[in-house]
């Protein structure tokens, strides 16, 4: 059943990005996102890891290659298309750290397009999203 998760499976989870080739799939009491595209799901698998290789300096880390904390991840994944769509459209986030990335897909096929493949992306650009993502602050319950 894990035949295709996709690699932005949180933020989607969490509410930071959108994609038109995401499907939620149920398990029980548990609710995941699968891709409906192999091409998109190896564009995005190859984006994450180019992100996740371009990061170590933005995470204070040596190694992204091992598992990171849930933190850090999300840094990676929704910092790292925060900083795709401010190097595609060439503006910066309309809220800083909190991006809003309607379709994942799309903003990659826009990305391969002006750029002409994702290891040509201005990574030391894009990290500065990466840098300055956070979490959003959990509510308090009254």
């Amino acid at each position: 059943m894990d035949h295709a998760r996709c690699p932005f499976e949180k933020v989607i989870l969490g509410a930071y990005a959108g994609c038109a080739k995401a499907q939620r799939f149920f398990i029980a009491e548990r609710m995941g996102i699968e891709c409906t595209s192999d091409i998109a799901l190896n564009n995005c698998l190859t984006l994450i890891k180019l992100v996740r290789q371009n990061a170590r300096f933005a995470l204070k880390v040596t190694d992204t290659a091992e598992p990171l904390p849930f933190g850090k991840e999300m840094k990676i994944m929704a910092g790292g298309l925060a900083g795709l769509e401010a190097a595609v459209h060439g503006g910066i986030e309309s809220q800083p750290g909190q991006p809003g990335i309607r379709d994942i897909h799309g903003s990659v096929q826009e990305a391969q397009t002006a750029f002409g493949s994702l290891t040509a992306l201005p990574y030391p650009e894009v990290m500065k999203s990466v840098a300055a993502f956070q979490l959003r602050k959990r509510g308090r319950a009254s």
